[in-house]
């Protein structure tokens, strides 16, 4: 059991590395209204992989509302991955909980 609990903490801990990294490049590309599809795209991409965790999804809802003004239907592609990526273990975190 001990083992679990250093291997929780230890991706809990990857996880807020990640939140610490991305939070000031989203905050820097949305507060000089950046328009270069591939700063945001390369950013869009690497934040996907932790997107199940809530605070980063927020990030990446974010920089998708700003980018959406840039390219639709580019944003409407990120969306529908991340949906296709975490969307399912989602609806599985539902159905546990009732």
């Amino acid at each position: 059991m001990e083992n679990i609990d250093k291997l929780v903490k230890s991706i809990a801990g990857i996880y807020r590395d990640a939140e610490q990294e991305f939070t000031p490049m989203v905050e820097d590309l949305i507060h000089n209204d950046c328009r270069d599809p591939q700063r945001i795209t390369w950013l869009l991409d690497r934040m996907l992989g932790y997107a199940n965790y809530a605070p980063i999804l927020l990030l990446h809802r974010r920089l998708c509302r700003h980018y959406y003004f840039i390219d639709p239907e580019d944003t409407k592609w990120h969306v529908y991955k991340y949906k296709e990526m975490w969307e399912h273990i989602d609806d599985a975190d539902e159905e546990t909980m009732e």
